[in-house]
């Protein structure tokens, strides 16, 4: 049973009477619910529906010289009832966090067309338990999230990126290393290690790249840069940013956009480890494998079977919690 709900109340009429019936609910259109409730520069919060799109809540945010800083792969796909189910991330994560670190409220209807509400519209409300976090990533498993509230941030002065061909895993070791000494309480803005698509039948050489980036102030993040260029190995800069009245978001990357061309955020195989097993993990994978890792998280991105075996992720206490949110197996599987 599919439907384009038109407001919140057809939506929980129709989730109600599914429960009821026992129907698994199919596909839900939340394209008509996409207005921007309330926003408050000063207070540098956002409430939005879930089917408004996130380029357009970024230009409206851009005005005011304020983003969500979330960049996640295709940006132009997502709309922000999407963003909370599959809880995708992009590059500037290693510097931003993620999507759970600027949901302050949520809006949601449960399986049995119940609205509910958690968290508010001011970055100071701590009261109760934080329900919010368990819809991020849900996968729609638990209600239909059908507005949120986000915290803002306003846009950095300035961002450079830079990027350095990596051969061995010894050098990948050395330059870590050396990165470690360099800037040892800066958390760079981007992190990542890319291998691209072989080009034809070559493979030889085909280690893969380095990408930091650093975002902030002016001053600071050319101090960092400085100190980078300087370090005695041939760093390149690929592209800077610089805030001006002129609204403009800082851009997608190359290598993000060349890793996700054509690719979906589901259709990656993603596994997660101990950063410091990242290099090993790096030098295993066949050459003819492209690959994006983001180096201070752990997370790794390829296409192909995956190189660890997946453990059941679902666990007692999850299932417990679908079952009380859900009891009837209206809504999808949890992921």
């Amino acid at each position: 049973m599919s439907m384009s709900p038109g407001n919140i109340q057809e939506l929980s009429d129709h989730l109600a009477k599914a429960n009821a019936s026992g129907e698994p609910v199919g596909s839900l259109d939340l394209g008509a619910l996409n207005q921007v409730r309330s926003y408050s520069p000063e207070d540098m919060t956002v409430t939005v529906e879930a089917g408004l799109s996130l380029s357009d809540l970024q230009a409206l945010l851009v005005r005011n010289g304020q983003w969500l800083p979330l960049d996640p792969p295709n940006v132009d796909h997502w709309t922000l009832g999407h963003l909370i189910n599959q809880n995708p991330s992009g590059p500037r994560r290693n510097g931003n966090g993620v999507l759970r670190d600027y949901v302050i409220g949520l809006e949601a209807v449960r399986a049995d067309g119940q609205i509910i509400k958690s968290g508010g519209q001011v970055v100071k409300n701590v009261a109760g338990f934080d329900l919010c976090k368990l819809f991020i990533g849900a996968g729609g498993s638990l209600g239909v999230v059908t507005s949120m509230t986000f915290k803002l941030v306003p846009l950095p002065e300035k961002e450079r990126m830079f990027s350095l061909e990596v051969s061995s895993l010894e050098a990948l070791r050395d330059c870590l290393t050396g990165l470690r000494t360099l800037h040892q309480e800066v958390i760079p803005a981007v992190f990542d290690f890319f291998r691209e698509e072989p080009a034809g039948d070559s493979e030889e050489g085909r280690f893969g790249k380095l990408i930091i980036g650093y975002a902030g102030k002016r001053e600071a993040v050319d101090q960092w840069c400085g100190d980078l260029v300087q370090s005695g190995r041939p760093w390149r800069e690929d592209y800077s940013y610089e805030r001006r009245p002129d609204a403009m978001l800082p851009s997608a990357l190359d290598h993000e956009q060349t890793f996700w061309a054509g690719r979906s955020w589901l259709e990656a195989t993603r596994e997660s480890m101990l950063p410091s097993r990242l290099p090993e993990w790096i030098a295993g994978m066949p050459p003819e494998h492209a690959f994006l890792v983001r180096m201070g998280q752990g997370s790794a991105y390829y296409c192909g079977s995956r190189q660890n075996v997946a453990k059941n992720r679902v666990t007692v206490l999850e299932e417990r919690m679908k079952r009380t949110f859900d009891p009837n197996g209206i809504l999808p599987p949890l992921p």
